[in-house]
């Protein structure tokens, strides 16, 4: 079945709101069988905000990788991902960057970041556990990797804005 642009529009206003408000009634916390993510403090929750280009926003909660140890841990051996929640992981300069899924139980899909917070990339269903590498192809500074699927269904595409702290630093 096809879809017109005004229908997924409408499809994304009315879905973006009950995704995103969802409680995260699921434990979520990083790691729970004890395989060492748990030893890392990771600090709060904090919220990530993004602007497509058809000018719809919504928030997450994430988990901010800002060391060498929370990027090289991630999301590995979660079991689960909340709807409203994701990983923001944050470089000390724009490079270019090689993600994977090894170890990683879920599906994910992967926002790469410019600086500005300008989405320059997006990986859609990364598999799970896959040890390719996924490639920024163009400096980034940083990467979100939210449930797969959530992608297409808010409509992020490259240029979409993404606001945290440390993406204007």
């Amino acid at each position: 079945m096809e879809r017109s642009a005004t229908g997924r529009s409408r499809l994304r206003r009315w879905l973006l709101p009950a995704i995103l408000v969802l409680p995260a009634s699921v434990d979520s916390r990083v790691d729970p069988d004890g395989r060492g993510a748990s030893r890392l403090d990771w600090g709060a929750y904090q919220q990530v905000e993004f602007v497509t280009a058809d000018g719809l926003s919504g928030t997450f909660r994430v988990r901010v990788a800002d060391t060498k140890e929370k990027r090289a841990l991630g999301l590995m051996f979660n079991p689960r991902l909340p709807l409203n929640e994701g990983m923001l992981f944050v470089f000390d300069s724009e490079q270019h960057i090689a993600m994977y899924m090894r170890n990683t139980l879920i599906p994910l899909d992967m926002w790469f970041l410019r600086r500005n917070g300008e989405v320059s990339k997006v990986h859609h269903s990364a598999t799970q556990l896959d040890p390719r590498h996924i490639h920024s192809e163009s400096p980034a500074i940083g990467v979100l990797e939210i449930n797969a699927g959530l992608s297409r269904l808010l409509g992020v595409t490259p240029g979409t804005v993404v606001r945290h702290p440390t993406l204007s630093r």
